[in-house]
């Protein structure tokens, strides 16, 4: 799963338009002013400062030191990310990646993944907070009470920062799980449900004051803000959107503990989820297995020995990562119908996937998995998956639509599924040219199979309190 879309720019808290997009609808889009000075970029600072003390009242916490501000064009936020790019070097992490989701039949064959990646967050960046250089950046354009909701989203972050230090808690989480973007996912969507949950509480207290006027605002500030129409993101493959969208909705759902969009999250519960983040997309997806102490199910680890010697020569791991319950829901849900979809506009189909059920039958029970690829000679590539279910008959499930949809794929030149008890291998072979794998490379390909079904490891030992930052560790609750 793509969770490294986020994670390949660690340092970032980002906020994509189309969160708040879900309160408005957006009927055109301005170009946006030349850089250089704006008058109007003084007024965007200012009414940061403003919004400083109202965020302050509604998170019950208080900002350290001030917040410095900055604000970015579009130009200006393109140079920004690819230099983070660059410093992350987050283009060997999708080369591999990109690969996997090509087999998987995630992505088309043609795409870009990382290319198509940053056009959907440049089209719906409003702004980010960077606890690296703890500088908040507001896209230039954003006014109004639009503005007030965009900047309350990104000061919560800042200010949470202050209290919690959240490049320390993802340095943390990435250390204990370098290959794990599930469970880098999972602790994202806290940082990105608390500040949706204090937005929506900031533009509920200003519906109920009066002080907003839905029709007038439909009018002005919308129309008069560079928003985006949300095409290009709705466009794209799922497994690209879907995880960002899921961090902010299902992470706010997660914090009220399975409350309604309009519900508000308890400041001890989401300090408790700052000191020891949910493991996995699992229990952010299903919080009673976090919340409920008679529910709760921490995933397996799944560590698989490097096969590279059983492959044969001229074979090298590629990377190795874990899908996690979100990535295998969005993996078997089924495709959407074109001839249903072709009059819905961005907002319906962006409702629909943010609304509809997140999860599948044949990802739930999900208990742990990892995958791992490898390149051989010629172009071949070999793709792993092991998991580990809650029960025999989830992994029999899982394995019977690995079966039903990659036997007949014709990306794929050998599908192979093995079961022991609750645990599922999946075995994928692919050829440069779509011919069958020789013979030779397929018996290697199996060899190394049985060695993975043979040593692979399924360890229950991640404590759900693993310590944080000291400075997390103190942080008030809040009255």
């Amino acid at each position: 799963m793509n969770r490294h879309l986020l994670r390949g720019l660690a340092t970032l808290a980002l906020t994509p338009f189309f969160v708040t997009s879900i309160a408005f609808a957006q009927e055109t889009k301005p170009a946006d002013p030349p850089a250089g000075t704006d008058p109007a970029d003084a007024e965007a600072i200012a009414t940061a400062d403003r919004i400083e003390k109202k965020v302050e009242k509604l998170r019950g916490l208080k900002f350290e030191h001030s917040v410095k501000k900055g604000i970015y064009d579009k130009e200006r936020l393109a140079k920004f990310l690819k230099k983070q790019t660059e410093k992350e070097k987050v283009d060997q992490q999708y080369a591999w990646q990109e690969k996997v989701y090509k087999i998987l039949g995630l992505i088309p064959e043609s795409m870009d993944m990382l290319k198509e990646t940053n056009d959907v967050l440049m089209e719906q960046i409003g702004g980010f907070y960077d606890p690296e250089s703890k500088e908040l950046r507001v896209m230039r354009g954003f006014k109004g009470f639009l503005g007030d909701i965009l900047m309350a989203h990104e000061l919560c972050h800042a200010l949470e920062d202050q209290h919690f230090d959240l490049q320390a808690i993802d340095d943390a989480n990435k250390s204990a799980a370098p290959d794990n973007d599930d469970r880098v996912f999972a602790a994202h969507a806290v940082m990105e449900g608390s500040a949706t949950d204090l937005m929506t509480a900031f533009m509920k207290n200003a519906m109920l004051d009066g002080k907003v006027d839905m029709q007038e605002l439909l009018k002005a500030d919308i129309a008069g803000n560079p928003a985006l129409s949300g095409e290009r993101a709705m466009a794209a493959p799922p497994i690209i959107v879907r995880p960002l969208m899921e961090m902010y909705m299902s992470g706010q759902a997660f914090l009220t503990r399975g409350g309604g969009m309009l519900a508000r999250a308890e400041r001890k519960d989401v300090k408790k989820t700052f000191l020891s983040p949910p493991l996995s997309s699992e229990q952010v997806l299903h919080p009673e297995k976090y919340w409920d102490k008679d529910k709760i199910d921490l995933p397996r680890e799944i560590t698989l020995p490097d096969v590279t010697k059983t492959l044969g020569a001229g074979w090298r791991m590629l990377g190795t990562n874990v899908m996690g319950e979100l990535g295998i829901a969005i993996l078997t849900k089924p495709a959407p119908d074109p001839k249903k979809d072709e009059n819905k506009n961005a907002m319906a189909r962006q409702m629909e996937m943010l609304m509809g059920k997140k999860t599948t039958p044949e990802s739930e029970g999900w208990d742990g998995d990892r995958y791992v690829l490898y390149s051989g000679p010629d172009g071949v590539q070999v793709f792993y998956w092991y998991s580990v279910w809650d029960t025999e008959n989830d992994g029999q499930e899982f394995m019977k639509w690995i079966n039903e949809n990659y036997n007949s794929a014709k990306r794929i030149q050998s599908v192979h599924t093995h079961a022991r008890g609750s645990a599922v291998l999946v075995a994928l072979g692919k050829t440069a040219d779509g011919a069958p794998l020789k013979a030779q490379v397929a018996e290697r390909m199996m060899a190394a199979a049985e060695e993975l079904l043979e040593y692979a490891k399924a360890v229950e030992g991640v404590p759900l309190h693993r310590e944080m930052p000291a400075k997390a560790q103190s942080a008030p609750a809040g009255k």
